[in-house]
């Protein structure tokens, strides 16, 4: 078999359902990753109030994403990408709050000049060291068949299009973007709903918190980056979520425990008015308070003494 010449590898590969199935990945299936959604052009984004310029064969994420992404721990994602350093295969700068990952000799995987020719190049007899074989380019039958496929166009009134441009005006109140082609990416929300069995309530959500979330929201500038991404932004969301659920159950609690403190230290404040020299201990006993009173009256008191 000859290891000569390439293939043409495009990132819709990632929408295909055997590359989505959840799964480990290995150490090839990461690296790939991290080719394929490495940016393809220089960009810019509004990150935490400040502008990032990120270059072409970069790529923004963090250790978090790449490991609930991969299905790593996190300790075996930073082993992953300084084993990628020592083979001067990425470049890697890391802050508290993001990592940007350089390619290095990103245009050896995707050269701009070698993908417009590789139609025909793809068209010439191959050798191998068993025999001749002649492959007809499959870019040049997938360009064909592309071009005979009507493309669908979508009312501005259809939920998709809504959609669409919600996502589209929520990502520009962050930062500036080229004009987006709506139709394009009604067709992703398209596929959100109905193949990715996505509610509409669901994907309205999604954009409302990847729009506002300090990290995704300069991320997801893209119906289809929207998509791509959705499975490990609703799992951290559902992270945010339970947290802020505890936090607020807890203060929750807390509240109420002060209110009932509040409650009994009125007529503990009504016995010391007749009996101003009775001890706490005392009047426990005298009103028979069980050991959840007492402790809730005793920290009412201790709150009072620190103010």
């Amino acid at each position: 078999m000859s290891d000569k010449g390439w293939i043409a590898l495009h990132r819709n590969i990632r929408d295909h359902w055997v590359y989505q199935e959840k799964r480990v990945f290995s150490k090839y299936e990461a690296w790939l990753d991290l080719l394929m959604d490495a940016n393809h052009q220089d960009n810019k984004f509004v990150f935490d109030g400040k502008l990032v310029e990120v270059e072409r064969g970069q790529k923004v994420t963090s250790i978090r994403q790449l490991s609930e992404r991969w299905g790593w721990s996190r300790t075996k994602v930073t082993d992953f990408l300084t084993l990628l350093e020592k083979d001067k295969m990425l470049v890697r700068k890391s802050d508290s709050k993001k990592t940007v990952l350089t390619i290095v000799n990103y245009d050896i995987y995707q050269n701009q000049e070698q993908e417009k020719s590789h139609s025909n190049d793809t068209e010439k007899p191959q050798k191998s060291t068993n025999n001749n074989v002649k492959t007809m380019s499959n870019n040049e039958n997938n360009k064909t068949s592309s071009s005979t496929r009507k493309k669908r166009v979508y009312d501005p009134d259809s939920i998709y299009f809504i959609l669409a441009e919600k996502l589209s005006k929520q990502i520009c109140q962050n930062q500036e973007i080229k004009e987006p082609n709506l139709n394009r990416w009604a067709d992703d929300i398209r596929k959100m709903i109905e193949i990715d069995k996505r509610t509409e309530s669901q994907v309205s959500n999604m954009i409302d918190w990847a729009t506002s979330d300090p990290f995704w929201s300069a991320v997801i500038l893209s119906a289809k980056k929207l998509r791509d991404k959705y499975d490990t932004m609703a799992a951290q969301a559902n992270r945010d979520y339970k947290t802020q659920t505890s936090v607020n159950n807890s203060r929750s609690s807390k509240k109420q425990a002060t209110n009932y403190g509040k409650t009994l230290y009125t007529y503990y404040e009504q016995e010391l008015r007749f009996s101003p020299n009775m001890a706490f201990d005392e009047y426990v006993r005298k009103k028979r308070l069980n050991e959840r009173d007492r402790q809730a009256l005793e920290q009412y008191i201790h709150s009072l003494e620190e103010r």
